[in-house]
């Protein structure tokens, strides 16, 4: 299979079942809404979120590490089973150590990361889900870094509706409310970690072990990129604990419903640079003149995508909002397109932050972007929460971004032109923001404007989107569908063996 074909079939798989995956979380919305206090349904908001932050700083984001590394060894088959075990290894030794402090320093953590919860049961299950959790991503992104994009989607999905049918029973038929959402969690997190070293031993990829060369190697390259993973996570934790101080649990609920949608923008984007990390790796190793081409085709290919998401997502989130939860809920909707939008702005990043994951040597640029950007946000947060809540929030989050994408971008360009091009992508960043902008005026108006009119006003949106893709690409609709139905036939027709 054609490295070209692999992207676009394992970007369909990951974003198919990534989506699939929000898609069904939304089922879990009204059972929150119904079962859970919304003071319950924050107290989960922030447990997931810090499990988003921590679950980095366990493991020293050797996450990333295992798809940087494993492309260089692959070809080795005793030296990959010696790398995954020392990964798998030192992260459950390190996992040990933070239960251990956690456990021993119980009232700090509570008052300091969780806006004061009980330790027990709820902070206790919860640093036990934060730890498994760790595990069980390293293994998926194990699966990524070797192109096993379908059982990476089989496991996750089948994941998600283990931990559905425990929450369902926990909640809606024992009211065991926020311990019971957790309690699910955990007992999903512990069945997949076991799991998840089965299946690495059967693939005989793994074995008790700690190479100090190997182990070193990663870490030096892993831990000045633990503010890039950080980036977004820790940025959406910090402003529910400002929203919970400034506000109430309550508030924290009504926020995390709206970052629901936005994350499905993020999701779609994660996703494809699951398939595009790897890609982008294998092109800048051949080093040919076509090269530039393919990638600065793909990029364009893909910005389209992320934007025809984004703009589904920040149209339709009222009506969905209207069907999946309660009327207590509905203010949400006004940050969703927001948040989409800030999450536009992102789009260069994940493009350019590869380049310097390409070269080792560059990850620490990456720590001192994401450092400085993280702390911005927090500023901001800090500033402008108090004052304007979500909005508030969202408005940091913007800022933020659009500077941490110029300094990747400023950083990316001093390693060469690898076939980017920066207007390219921005113009219909602009394109999709200025449809997104005029379409959902009536919107943001109410008034006496009706329901009906404005999905009508939203569907012509749509439209007049899809049309100025025709006009910006008429000139490539041929390429266009070549690549497309390649990747097509590829992904309908029974492939060959990863």
């Amino acid at each position: 299979m054609s490295s070209n074909k692999r992207v676009i079939r394992n970007s369909f798989i990951y974003t198919t079942s990534n989506i699939l995956l929000k898609a069904c979380s939304f089922l879990l919305i009204p059972i929150y809404t119904n079962y859970l206090t919304t003071d319950d349904y924050g107290i989960v908001s922030i447990i997931n979120s810090f499990t988003s932050v921590a679950i980095y700083l366990i493991v020293f984001s050797l996450f990333s590490a295992v798809f940087r590394f494993y492309a260089d060894i692959k070809n080795d088959h005793c030296k990959v089973k010696r790398y995954i075990g020392t990964i798998c290894t030192f992260c459950l030794i390190t996992n040990v150590f933070f239960l251990a402090i956690c456990f021993c320093t119980q009232k700090i953590v509570s008052n300091t990361f969780f806006a004061g919860v009980d330790f027990f049961p709820i902070v206790l299950l919860a640093l036990i889900y934060t730890s498994t959790n760790s595990l069980y991503t390293l293994y998926q992104d194990i699966l990524k870094s070797m192109q096993f994009a379908k059982k990476s989607a089989v496991t996750s999905l089948l994941y998600f509706f283990v931990q559905l049918v425990i929450c369902i029973y926990l909640v809606a038929i024992l009211r065991l409310g926020a311990v019971g959402t957790i309690t699910a969690y955990v007992v999903t997190q512990i069945v997949f970690c076991v799991w998840a070293f089965v299946d690495l031993n059967k693939m005989d990829v793994f074995q008790f072990c700690i190479d100090k060369e190997l182990l070193k190697e990663s870490l030096m390259y892993s831990i000045p990129i633990i503010p890039h993973n950080l980036s977004t996570t820790i940025a959406q934790y910090v402003s529910k604990l400002f929203i919970s101080g400034s506000f109430s649990l309550s508030a924290v609920g009504v926020f995390n419903l709206a970052q629901q949608f936005g994350l499905i923008a993020d999701t779609v984007q994660s996703s494809v640079s699951s398939a595009f990390q790897p890609w982008l790796f294998e092109q800048l190793n051949e080093k040919e003149r076509t090269s530039k081409k393919n990638i600065f085709d793909l990029t364009k290919m893909l910005t389209w995508a992320y934007c025809f998401i984004f703009i589904l997502i920040g149209f339709f989130s009222k009506e969905a909002i209207e069907i999946i939860a309660s009327k207590s809920y509905l203010p949400a909707w006004e940050v969703v397109p927001l948040i989409v939008l800030t999450y536009a702005i992102k789009i260069p990043y994940y493009f350019y932050v590869t380049v310097l994951f390409y070269y080792k040597k560059a990850t620490n640029k990456v720590f001192i972007i994401t450092l400085s950007t993280s702390l911005l946000n927090i500023f901001l947060s800090a500033l402008f929460i108090p004052e304007l809540s979500m909005i508030g929030s969202v408005l940091a989050d913007a800022i933020s971004m659009g500077s941490r994408v110029a300094l990747v971008i400023v950083f990316s360009k001093k390693f060469g032109d690898v076939g980017f091009r920066l207007w390219s992508i921005v113009s219909r960043i602009i394109y999709t923001m200025v449809i997104m902008g005029v379409f959902l005026l009536p919107s943001y108006l109410n008034g006496s404007i009706g329901t009906l009119f404005e999905i009508l006003v939203k569907i012509v949106g749509v439209l007049v989107f899809m049309a100025g893709i025709l006009v910006f690409e008429r000139k490539n609709l041929g390429n266009v569908k070549v690549i497309m139905l390649s990747g097509i036939d590829k992904i309908f027709r029974k492939g060959e063996r990863e």
